[in-house]
């Protein structure tokens, strides 16, 4: 089951968090509490990368998943820096190649290239959340 989506720019700014499948309880939280959350999450997924790389026995080494009892937390970090964040159930295995996917064949193609788009700026954009839900939406993991 898919939670939400959150992307960074490579300032760690917030630029886009979309939710499926959460509580009414969970999406009452409130503006400022949400801004809280993604900060945190940002801070806990700068730290990890961290952490991996300095510990890896390959030099690649990167942080690509974190799991717990409630959620697992998918990481994908584009060239360009801009970090892809998805939260799943914990059942839900290896989706690199879906955060591959949102990167390559939404974020670039309905985002990068919009000239209306200011680089590094929040996303307002109808097409690529159209795009994005289709496709989310048609995955065995998203209900």
């Amino acid at each position: 089951m898919l939670y939400s989506l959150c992307i960074f720019n490579k300032n760690g700014e917030s630029i886009f968090y979309r939710e499926w499948n959460t509580s009414e309880r969970y999406k009452k939280a409130g503006e400022s509490k949400l801004e809280s959350q993604l900060k945190l999450m940002y801070g806990f997924v700068f730290s990890m990368k961290r952490f991996v790389e300095g510990i890896a026995a390959k030099p690649n080494g990167s942080f690509q998943s974190f799991k717990t009892n409630n959620y697992k937390m998918h990481f994908y970090e584009s060239p360009t820096g801009v970090k892809f964040i998805l939260l799943t159930d914990p059942s839900v295995g290896n989706i690199q190649n879906n955060l591959l996917d949102i990167y390559t064949k939404f974020y670039v193609e309905l985002v990068v290239f919009n000239p209306m788009q200011k680089p590094h700026e929040p996303i307002n954009n109808s097409l690529f959340v159209k795009h994005l839900d289709k496709h989310l939406s048609q995955l065995p993991w998203f209900n």
